[in-house]
């Protein structure tokens, strides 16, 4: 989570609040919920092909490989 809060920070130029993470490892599935210090300007990316959530997602499956 720590790496994951630092590249969020970099990226969304704001400092993280708090996180909470839950994970169901038997069916493969978990969620991850951010809080950011103050509201985060810009555009929500609402699809995958949004570059900036192309790269959470890329970077949160690069993570749970090596966990």
């Amino acid at each position: 989570m720590n790496q994951l809060k630092g590249i969020l920070e970099v990226d969304f130029e704001d400092e993280v609040k708090s996180s909470y993470h839950d994970w169901n490892y038997k069916q493969n599935t978990g969620m991850i919920t951010i809080e950011f210090e103050s509201n985060v300007k810009g555009v929500v990316a609402t699809s995958e092909e949004t570059p900036i959530l192309k790269d959470l997602i890329n970077e949160v499956n690069r993570i749970s490989i090596i966990v």
